[in-house]
């Protein structure tokens, strides 16, 4: 990004992940880090060249994240270690402890995506199940009936 020094990316100092955000000409409002770990958003603070978030504690090796900029999410345009996943690319990166797993370096199967299609069954079944579709007897009978094969009935 124009106007931004090559030190001000995203990094690992020991066990903290400062992740930052170019923004020099302070075009942007806010910039948060989503994860899907429970960080609660934290927002980025305002520096000289744009955002920047010191994260400690974290409770694994690899961080997974995006960044909401003004209310979209967004890979981190200064991290260039990304990951696919189902439901889209996102930055990582690793702390000094991470390890890639072995499967990492297997061959891969080739694949392709297909795509779902998800009905709407608030009206019921569809027509063509609807004649075939079972009655239960109401719930007071069930009881009955469930209490009588208890009892020997």
């Amino acid at each position: 990004m124009a106007g931004v020094s090559d030190a001000f990316r995203t990094t690992v100092v020991d066990d903290v992940v400062v992740v930052r955000y170019p923004d020099p000409a302070g075009a942007v409002a806010s910039v948060r880090l989503w994860s899907e770990l429970d960080l609660a958003d934290p927002p980025l603070t305002r520096v000289d060249e744009g955002w920047e978030l010191r994260v400690t504690d974290l409770p694994v090796d690899r961080l997974e994240y995006l960044l909401d900029v003004d209310g979209g999410h967004r890979l981190d345009p200064t991290n260039p270690q990304t990951v696919s996943g189902a439901f889209g690319e996102h930055s990582w990166v690793g702390l000094p402890s991470y390890a890639p797993p072995t499967w990492l370096a297997a061959p891969q199967v080739p694949s392709e995506q297909a795509g779902v299609v998800i009905e709407d069954t608030a009206a019921g079944p569809p027509p063509s199940l609807r004649a075939s579709a079972r009655r239960l007897p109401p719930a007071s009978k069930r009881r009955r009936a469930w209490r009588n094969r208890v009892s020997g009935r």
